[in-house]
């Protein structure tokens, strides 16, 4: 009795963190999204990967280009409710970053499919 209390207790703890961290994860994309800066980037390399709630469709890394400053490489994870099909290895999207961490970025929209 006390073991299958202790299971639905670690269960129920571990449903209840997962949950918080999808809503701090959704919190910084929706921050980014109202103040980041956009930049041009272009996809460098894409794998696809299917894990968690969200069900992250694809990581890859993009090379960033923005107005001001060096270009750099960051990875872009993508999750299903951002995905579009357009995106392929060598494809110009638009990402937004916050300045304080160049390493966090949010897709935008796909501008130019590779031919």
């Amino acid at each position: 009795m006390e073991v299958g209390l202790s299971i639905v207790i670690l269960f129920i703890t571990l449903y209840l963190w997962s949950s918080m961290l999808i809503v701090c994860r959704k919190k910084k994309r929706r921050k980014i999204l109202d103040s980041g800066i956009e930049a041009d980037a272009t996809m460098l390399t894409i794998q696809f990967a299917y894990a968690g709630r969200e069900e992250e469709v694809l990581r890859g890394q993009i090379r960033v280009e923005p107005l001001r400053g060096r270009n750099y490489i960051v990875e872009l994870r993508v999750y299903r409710v951002e995905f579009d099909s357009r995106l392929k290895v060598g494809s110009r999207i638009l990402i937004k970053y916050l300045p304080a961490n160049r390493k966090l970025v949010v897709l935008s929209k796909v501008l130019t499919e590779n031919q």
